[in-house]
């Protein structure tokens, strides 16, 4: 899935055979949603295991490898460009750059995975207008992603906790 900026990888039928090869590297930031705790990258001769719900965090040209499992790994692999990524980071920091990434595991906010889902679904779609939309998520998945990092967190859903209220309140009227 496949945005200006960014990409999606899910692996579904096995891994990927390029995450399995030794010392590899990427010209993009990774970030790997884990949806289990059986997927395993080795770096820098340590090994990290992400759980359900944690991402693992890598900058950009960091040699690593995904480790081989009997069970097929279930993961998001978000890639994104560095120039995008630093450019957003930037609203959050006055560091030019954000420190770089070595395996680092962090919780996943709870809005990355409904956006990274909105993602694919759009680019699945091919309907008029959904590149414009990809990019425009693709600035969403890279803020959740800068703020989860950061440890801040989005703000509740105040609105929508109000529009449950309401609701509340016109049925009781109506009853």
């Amino acid at each position: 899935f496949v945005a200006e900026d960014i990409a999606l990888f899910m692996p579904v039928g096995g891994a990927c055979f390029y995450a399995i090869t030794p010392e590899h590297t990427h010209p993009s930031y990774m970030f790997v949603l884990h949806f289990d705790d059986r997927t395993s990258t080795r770096m820098s001769g340590r090994t990290i295991t992400g759980t359900h719900g944690t991402v693992f965090a890598l900058s950009p040209g960091i040699p690593h490898q995904e480790l081989p499992s009997d069970t097929p790994p279930r993961y998001i692999c978000i890639m994104i460009d560095p120039g995008f990524f630093e450019e957003q980071y930037r609203s959050y920091s006055r560091s030019s750059k954000p420190p770089k990434y070595r395996g680092e595991l962090f919780p996943a906010g709870h809005d990355l995975l409904p956006v990274l889902r909105r993602f694919m679904i759009e680019a699945d779609s091919g309907m008029p207008g959904s590149g414009a939309v990809r990019d425009a998520l693709g600035v969403e998945i890279c803020h959740s992603l800068i703020r989860s990092l950061i440890g801040t967190h989005s703000p509740k859903e105040r609105l929508a906790e109000r529009v449950e209220v309401n609701r509340v309140i016109e049925y009781l009227h109506a009853h």
